[in-house]
């Protein structure tokens, strides 16, 4: 019972209960039985004008008051409220609010699933909303880390992922630090030998020794620890910032690989300031814990991650392993290929020059999800002025487009580019695409040469750019243009 229902009390007391009655321990089924259970008392004890407060907190990791104001909206947290909530027996006080414990947010979460499925669709996408606007308006590293992680763990338990391999929907109480304390590096020598192949491919466990060694004692914040409540060390990736440094500490324990993983680098920073580039080259999770799963620590250890390159940087990764290969194809990663024989590839996402948000909205178009539904004030001339103004970067910003997106103005003439030369995005046709085209971005000359191009009538013509001009329209102002984001 215990890995399961992660040896949480109120779970494990309600498991005895029903076992001891039923005389016999029975099939996982029983187990999904009593997280519907347990969900159900957790309600019956509070305040039925909480639930609508208890659900925000089920969605989100942490929210404090003004947080769940924005989302509960119509509705207003009190301050009493807010204090009574707060002395529930399995909420807890956290630096950012308050927050469930773990194990009774995935069983209020489940249920919620099964009964209130669209309650919790539309508090998921208020919640994105809200943390989406948070993280346009800060201007600290450390908030957007964060918020950005928040995002994904709200967009990741939105979405189908059934990887075999890592579960980034994984509700985690982990704690993600960079500082090693006395006794780590052990347990992370321990995970190293039961881990296998490594991203940098090592030539043997020894140099995967020697280089977690030599970064633990050279590179600081070159390790992240993920630890579980107690403390203890559960999991750790090892990502370096590359820049001279560390480009000369990878080629002396596996000379030739930097090239090999970048081939279209010809250099790095001489110093760690101008650093735009993340190389994870060591990872290990601990063998058979009791509570936490494999699949679910790699699942954080990624969602950490991509949170941390979505202020605007670029991750490297070595894989090999089939399913991982799927789930960071699915992420928006481009490969290219290290050892072909041995399947080996260098996975690259590359946000540099790309919007956090919009890439998270690809996420969910990638997997065939309905989009983030927001309403983007475009109309029929604004898309005139910024069609015509495609080819020249300067008068595009002046159009404004990019605010109105909530993107960068790079970000948004690769969208409309990208929606001109890409699979039309309905209610967008193949011929409206063609015929917008040869407009704006081919620019084969006026309308009678784009008529007599199309054989049509320059009265046809002009009937079917207003419409294509509509239909574009009416993809940019529903959302829709995020599918366009991804490469």
């Amino acid at each position: 019972m215990l890995r399961p229902l992660h040896g949480h009390p109120l779970s494990m007391a309600v498991a005895g209960e029903y076992f001891t009655r039923r005389g016999t321990v029975m099939n996982k089924r029983d187990y999904s039985f009593l997280e519907t259970i347990t969900a159900e008392l957790l309600r019956e004890v509070t305040d039925s004008q909480l639930h609508p407060f208890l659900d925000i907190l089920t969605v989100l990791p942490s929210a404090n008051q003004d947080m769940i104001t924005a989302i509960a909206e119509p509705l207003a947290i009190s301050t009493q409220q807010y204090r009574d909530l707060s002395r529930l027996s399995f909420v807890r006080l956290v630096p950012s609010g308050l927050a469930l414990h773990d194990v009774v947010r995935s069983q209020l979460l489940a249920s919620m699933q099964e009964h209130h499925p669209m309650t919790l669709k539309q508090l998921r996408l208020k919640a994105l909303d809200y943390l989406g606007t948070l993280y346009r308006q800060s201007q600290s590293g450390s908030e957007k880390n964060h918020l950005g992680y928040l995002l994904l763990e709200i967009t990741a338990q939105s979405l189908p992922i059934s990887s075999p391999y890592a579960n980034i929907a994984a509700i985690d109480e982990i704690v993600r630090e960079n500082q090693l304390k006395e006794g780590d590096l052990e347990c992370l020598h321990t995970m190293i030998e039961h881990w296998g192949r490594q991203s940098l491919d090592m030539p043997s466990l020894a140099v995967a020794h020697a280089f977690l060694d030599d970064i633990a004692r050279n590179i600081d914040d070159g390790i992240r620890i993920f630890r579980a409540p107690s403390g203890e060390p559960v999991a750790f990736f090892a990502s370096l910032p590359l820049y001279q440094k560390t480009v000369d500490l990878i080629e002396r324990y596996v000379p030739g690989s930097v090239a090999r993983y970048f081939p279209h680098d010809t250099e790095f920073p001489r110093d760690r300031d101008h650093v735009d580039t993340f190389f994870g080259v060591l990872v290990g999770v601990k063998p058979d814990d009791p509570r936490y799963h494999p699949h679910d620590l790699l699942g954080i250890l990624i969602r950490d991650g991509l949170s941390h390159l979505g202020r605007g940087l670029r991750g490297v990764i070595g894989v090999s392993e089939p399913n991982f290969k799927e789930l960071l194809e699915l992420l928006g990663f481009m490969a290219h290929p290290i050892d072909a024989e041995q399947g080996i590839y260098a996975f690259t996402l590359d946000m540099r020059q790309r919007d956090f948000l919009l890439w998270v909205g690809s996420i969910v178009q990638a997997l065939n999800r309905p989009a983030i539904r927001m309403q983007y004030p475009v109309d029929e001339n604004l898309l005139r002025r910024v069609l015509k103004a495609l080819h020249d970067p300067g008068a595009f910003k002046k159009t404004a487009i990019a605010d109105i997106l909530g993107c960068q103005p790079e970000e948004a003439r690769y969208i409309l580019q990208s929606l001109l030369t890409k699979a039309p995005v309905p209610p967008l046709t193949e011929n409206e695409q063609n015929l917008l085209r040869l407009t704006f971005v081919e620019r084969i000359g006026n309308a009678d040469s784009i008529a007599l191009a199309l054989h049509l009538s320059r009265p046809t013509y002009y009937r079917m750019l207003k419409q294509s001009l509509v239909n574009l329209c009416t993809v940019l102002q529903s959302g829709d243009f995020l599918s366009a984001t991804l490469e």
